[in-house]
């Protein structure tokens, strides 16, 4: 049987209230074979600069990157720093970006429409 290639997920959630059902698709993968790490934060996780650094770097070194906006881009307090780092990044070696809206949320429907990586 083939290895799978690991994988490594960076992450974002507003208020958390996806992450059993990322738990739950992660287990699902892992049972299928796959191999993935998940660094997941929540916004009280990036109250300050330091903690929004260490979540770009970690992102940037990731495969992908999926970012739940609740409250469109103010949600997200790293969101600036990330933007950034992927501009600045080699198309060719940086993450996958998926910017994930909720609900009718203008501003993340207009984020994710700019943002991801189609």
């Amino acid at each position: 049987m083939q290895t799978m290639k690991p994988y490594t997920l960076c992450y974002f959630s507003s208020g958390g209230m996806e992450l059993p059902s990322l738990s739950r698709g992660v287990l699902a993968f892992r049972d299928q074979g796959g191999r993935i790490t998940v660094r997941a934060r929540t916004r009280e996780q990036l109250a300050d600069s330091r903690q929004q650094e260490a979540f770009v770097r970690r992102a940037m070194a990731a495969d992908v990157v999926i970012i739940c906006l609740h409250g469109g881009k103010p949600s997200f307090p790293a969101w600036d720093r990330l933007i950034a780092a992927m501009a600045a990044a080699d198309p060719a070696t940086r993450p996958h970006l998926h910017v994930q809206p909720s609900g009718g949320d203008e501003d993340a429907q207009a984020a994710a429409a700019e943002y991801s990586h189609g």
